[in-house]
């Protein structure tokens, strides 16, 4: 069974091309239609109110319903600026479970960096042939953060029968020793390695979708989209 996979570091909708630094719901839910994957990870996504969402409607809620998702969720890791923030997913496939799974926290932060607490979204998906689990996240960017994060899904994967596909912005480089664990566990399905961040000049890949032993890699790329600071990344799959 072929699937698309996409993941998105949307930047709460910033549009890039926006002097003013506006919200454009719209755009992202427009390159998540065009991209025609199965399901989605979105990255830095706030919760209910934001604009141009009505007060009590979700963003994931209204990009979902202009992109054409019957399913979503949104998984809150903070809040930032009196909203929840955090990630979110879209599916066509029903969701059977859904979990959020938080990132331990470091116990000592010793970086100069911005420490932020973090979550890893969990979904067994029905395909109609075979369920499918899915992981989404965003690490942080404190070394601390990352290897807690990289612990706890590596954890998580291990623990799974069925196939397994990781999405997401994780802050980490393919030649880091920190992202190695992940990476000896699940293929990449980057084989270049393309730059995903930032979008108005790449220069680094820092966004992944990393598949169990079982699926197969059909293509994986980064869509060289200038929207949110981050490229979407996208990869078919044989499951």
């Amino acid at each position: 069974m072929k699937v698309k996979a996409l993941t998105f570091n949307i930047q709460h909708g910033v549009d890039q091309h926006s002097e003013k630094r506006e919200i454009n719901l719209d755009q992202i839910a427009d390159i998540i239609k065009d991209a025609g994957a199965d399901f989605v990870n979105l990255n830095e996504v706030y919760g209910a109110g934001s604009y141009p969402c009505e007060e009590s409607e979700m963003t994931a809620q209204y990009i979902a319903s202009k992109a054409g998702y019957n399913y979503c969720f949104f998984a809150p890791a903070i809040r930032a600026n009196g909203k929840p923030y955090g990630n979110a997913f879209l599916s066509r496939f029903p969701i059977r479970f859904a979990e959020v799974i938080p990132v331990p926290d470091p116990i000592h932060k010793h970086e100069d960096v911005h420490y932020e607490s973090r979550n890893i979204m969990k979904f067994i998906l029905d395909t109609g042939e075979k369920p499918l689990t899915v992981f989404g996240s965003h690490f942080g960017v404190a070394k601390g953060e990352e290897e807690n994060a990289v612990e706890m899904l590596g954890f998580l994967v291990k623990e799974e029968n069925n196939p397994v596909i990781c999405m997401g912005d994780y802050n980490i480089t393919p030649d880091s020793d920190i992202i190695a664990p992940l990476l000896s566990e699940l293929k990449n399905t980057s084989a270049d390695n393309e730059p995903t961040f930032p979008s108005y000049a790449p220069e680094i890949k820092i966004d992944y979708i990393l598949v169990s032993q079982g699926v197969e890699v059909i293509s994986g790329k980064p869509l060289q989209i200038i929207a949110s600071d981050h490229f979407p990344y996208a990869a078919e799959l044989e499951i």
